[in-house]
């Protein structure tokens, strides 16, 4: 069987409660690094959805990352949280146009496809 690796690149705008202006334009992906399949978890078979609750500051960087919704396997988990730290993206903008700090939510799926 051959891994594959889905990495729903759309983000979620969780909400900035300490912001008075509303944001117009949500984080977006500059660059989304793909996280490699962990061998032990290809060879174990384990398959999942991590949900990751990530913080995109104001310059485009990370401050925070969680998990919000666990793949129920502990390597897939550190494996897509290590992977989003390199992450880069366009941070998001108010209507007055400044960039501002803001929660995204990043869902990866690790799926194993067959080789056909």
């Amino acid at each position: 069987m051959k891994p594959t690796l889905f990495l729903l690149v759309s983000l979620f705008v969780a909400g900035c409660s300490s912001l008075p202006e509303e944001i117009t334009e949500p984080p977006k992906y500059m660059s989304a690094p793909i996280p490699t399949y962990p061998i032990g978890s290809r060879r174990g078979g384990e398959e999942g959805k991590v949900v990751l609750r990530v913080k995109v500051l104001a310059n485009g960087g990370i401050s925070d990352i969680s998990i919000k919704t666990s793949s129920g396997f502990p390597q897939l988990d550190v494996t897509a949280l290590e992977s989003l730290k390199s992450a880069k993206f366009v941070p998001a903008k108010t209507t007055s146009g400044n960039f501002v700090d803001s929660w995204v939510i990043v869902p990866i799926t690790f799926k194993l496809g067959d080789s056909r």
